[in-house]
């Protein structure tokens, strides 16, 4: 695509240089232009290395495609679609950057109730009772300690979807992404997150009267769009026990696999060349996978 790009730029450009050109037209011969005269044209070098990182002003760039752009529903510190079908949001999006992580205001204050915001009704507390599985949130509470508003918010039913406690819990591999991506947070500043169960993927049943849906998979994607990074990586985690000695990098993909893997279309408001680049590839080496050492 991108080679695409830069032909096409060529040609455009040396043809613009010899139809408009006054230098070419031969007076009385209605502008018909004489390329016996054009001149040998310098080569044109474009570099599309700055094309792709060149970082634009992008409104809501966290957010995937919504065929209907009113099923978006935004709180304090996060913004979703929910799945009727199976009580649950398809994504969560947020974005966490240094200053939010460095500077909490509040604590985490569980606080699980329905969200007044959807209009179908989400799961209840009822519905985890005894099932097996814990209220696992997909934006982290932990990632909402800068406001108390978007701390309180982090628990509501629609931010929430069965987990094994094995799963999210510390030492889990859920937990273990939670926890490497504030550490990105802190060393690239800003990013852009998007996650959820993949629901097209399969689930392993339902739990309680709202028969909500209990997921085979979860992916999370991660987007760093600033001046200084552009890079993007995705992750796909069968809902399971962590292998001891597993690490997370083993679950790492390119943001392109998560989408086929989902049907959902990430940071598609980005331009054509730099969504091609940045969702296309995996790049392991670009990102640190433990905390630096101070």
């Amino acid at each position: 695509m991108v080679t695409k790009i830069v032909n096409r730029a060529l040609t455009l450009i040396i043809l613009a240089v010899i139809f408009y050109s006054c230098d070419f037209i031969i007076p009385g011969n209605s502008g018909t232009p004489d390329f016996s005269q054009v001149p040998e044209l310098e080569p044109v070098i474009i570099n599309v290395d700055s094309i792709i990182r060149t970082v634009h002003k992008i409104g809501n760039l966290e957010f995937p495609y919504a065929e209907n752009e009113y099923d978006i529903i935004s709180h304090t510190g996060f913004s979703f679609v929910f799945n009727d079908a199976h009580k649950q949001s398809d994504w969560v999006v947020y974005m966490l950057c240094r200053e939010r992580i460095a500077n909490p205001v509040t604590k985490r204050k569980d606080n699980f109730r329905p969200d007044p915001a959807v209009k179908t009704g989400t799961a209840t507390a009822a519905d985890y009772k005894g099932s097996g599985y814990d209220r696992g949130h997909l934006v982290p509470s932990a990632d909402m300690l800068w406001s108390q508003v978007a701390m309180d918010e982090s628990f509501f039913f629609s931010n929430m979807s069965p987990h094994l406690a094995t799963f999210h819990q510390a030492g889990g591999i859920w937990y273990k992404l939670e926890d490497l991506v504030k550490i990105w947070a802190m060393e690239y500043d800003t990013l852009y997150i998007v996650a959820g169960a993949a629901l097209k993927q399969g689930i392993r049943g339902s739990i309680g009267k709202n028969n909500v849906s209990v997921p085979e998979y979860f992916y999370k994607v991660i987007l760093n769009y600033t001046v200084n990074r552009i890079e993007g990586i995705g992750f796909i985690m069968p809902h399971e026990k962590v292998r001891s000695g597993n690490p997370v990098w083993n679950y790492a993909v390119s943001i392109d696999s998560v989408q086929n893997f989902t049907g959902i279309n990430f940071f598609h408001k980005l331009p054509d060349v730099q969504e091609e680049y940045i969702e296309s590839r995996l790049c392991e080496s670009c990102w640190i996978w433990e905390k630096p050492k101070k």
